[in-house]
């Protein structure tokens, strides 16, 4: 069967440059409003912006946190289970977190095209909200992704539960 961890990881690293774009255009658009105000000039929109780009950059963020293994856990209890109740704790919370994911992107996809048809935009610079809630609704369809690759790669005995990946 196909290894499907190098296209999974790429892809994981190309949203996570765009991630890194949108914290990069978020800094410089904050800083030159800041400077601008001081002349009595500022940015309009530029909470709109910075908030849309905020939400960009969270979604885009999320599969390559996961796969790296970066989030926040708490494993004080884990630690002390067997090896075979820490598979299966690790199997029912991939599953559950895959679930979710599954359930974000579904309802991100259909709140997109709800506000898509309602026309919504922003307030000030009149940006449709729509793209935002695709993009992450692909994110989140991402981290489903990444989370059952593990899943399969641990059940097939490659890896190990908790364990970062290693492509090469």
């Amino acid at each position: 069967m196909c290894d499907f961890r190098r296209p999974v990881s790429k892809l994981a690293k190309i949203m996570n440059g765009i991630a890194a774009c949108c914290l990069a255009a978020m800094t410089l658009l904050i800083c030159a409003d800041v400077i601008l105000r001081l002349f009595g000039m500022p940015i309009l929109g530029a909470y709109d912006i910075v908030t849309l780009l905020l939400a960009t950059a969270s979604g885009f963020a999320l599969a390559e946190t996961t796969i790296r293994r970066g989030h926040v856990a708490v494993d004080l209890l884990v630690t002390m289970l067997s090896a075979r109740l820490k598979l299966v704790f690790y199997v029912v919370t991939q599953v559950l977190s895959i679930a979710l994911f599954a359930a974000i992107s579904y309802e991100s996809v259909m709140l997109g095209r709800s506000l898509w048809e309602a026309g919504e935009v922003s307030m000030t610079v009149k940006i449709p909200f729509y793209p935002v809630l695709f993009g992450i609704s692909l994110c989140a369809f991402m981290v489903c992704v990444v989370l059952l690759t593990a899943l399969v790669k641990v059940s097939r005995g490659s890896a190990k539960p908790w364990q970062e990946w290693e492509v090469r």
